[in-house]
């Protein structure tokens, strides 16, 4: 919310509705750019699905999550992989 106040892409004080506004102007921006969504170039999706668990807890032992601002587990990043995929 506070990067869409502060880039200019919101100037709403509801911080669900900037942050709704910021992704928004992201995905027009990554449309004007030609960069497809990951569901689009992935070939196989149950088998991207099918290394979600594995993919989430190699990114959690590697430590990646620490580079968060809120704790991420890894049950929530395989819900963000789905969410990619779906």
């Amino acid at each position: 919310a506070e990067i869409a106040r502060f880039s200019g892409l919101s100037s709403s004080v509801d911080d669900k509705q900037a942050t709704e506004d910021f992704f928004s102007a992201l995905h027009q921006l990554l449309q004007v750019l030609n960069i497809p969504e990951l569901k689009e170039i992935i070939p196989d999706h149950e088998q991207f699905k099918n290394l979600i668990p594995k993919m989430s807890s190699d990114a959690f032992i590697s430590g990646s999550p620490s580079n968060t601002v809120y704790p991420v587990s890894v049950e929530d990043m395989q819900k963000i992989y789905h969410t990619l995929i779906d």
